[in-house]
């Protein structure tokens, strides 16, 4: 009966990486409802917050990336007028 974020804080409360306006519940029937819209906590539901997605390779390493793969097309290339 009480509120998602007291739940929230026992477990330890938000990451900082946590997105708190895409949190959601999961009950126990397979429903699932957004806490924005005031969804209620019941026994053995799931409180589920998403976290940031993080950048995967910042633009130095794209293109240090690009460069290679030049590289390489380039080596490709050089071989096969080799072998002709």
């Amino acid at each position: 009966g009480k509120k998602p974020s007291y739940y929230i804080d026992q477990a330890g409360g938000f990451a900082t990486d946590a997105l708190k306006s895409k949190a959601y519940i999961i009950y126990m029937n397979g429903k699932v409802a957004k806490l924005s819209h005031g969804a209620k906590v019941q026994p053995g539901s799931e409180i589920v917050i998403p976290a940031k997605l993080k950048r995967k390779m910042s633009t130095a390493e794209m293109m240090s990336m690009g460069t290679s793969m030049s590289s390489i097309a380039a080596m490709i290339a050089t071989i096969a007028n080799m072998s002709k």
